[in-house]
């Protein structure tokens, strides 16, 4: 059985199960991660929605329309601001948990970059990570 992955943001705690493969991490350098981050790119953690629990705390929402028009809602800590997971109407199965909430991020290894196409010029692009343009739907890890 998959130990639990824990999620805490401020005095908002959450946690979720994945027992589940997991999906590859990816950091996503579009225009709108940025922007939500406040960074030149967002670290996520795609998991599978059915396993995804908040235990505890409420967080707060709000969605926008992409580029693209899908319909992107982000959860945030209430308290805090700090970012939690993300939902995107293209891909209900999955729930996108922000690597930065979780309590042990170093577990985190993120395999690829997607929207390179929207890379500021500053951002160093990594030769270790697979590399899209644009959106790639990330597969499932081997592991």
């Amino acid at each position: 059985m998959t130990r639990p992955k824990t999620a805490d943001a401020c005095a908002e705690p959450s946690a979720f199960r994945s027992p589940a493969p997991s999906i590859l991490p990816f950091i996503a350098i579009c225009t709108d991660c940025r922007k939500t981050t406040g960074s030149a790119f967002a670290i996520s953690f795609p998991i599978d929605a059915k396993h995804f629990t908040i235990t505890s705390g409420e967080p707060k929402a709000y969605a926008t329309l992409s580029d693209h028009g899908n319909t992107i809602t982000r959860h945030f800590c209430l308290s805090c601001g700090s970012p939690i997971y993300t939902e995107i109407s293209s891909h209900p199965e999955r729930v996108y948990v922000k690597a930065g909430a979780m309590d042990n991020p170093d577990i985190i290894h993120p395999e690829m970059e997607i929207w390179t196409a929207s890379r500021v010029d500053w951002a160093t692009p990594s030769d270790d990570l697979m590399s899209f343009r644009e959106e790639r739907t990330p597969p499932s890890s081997k592991t």
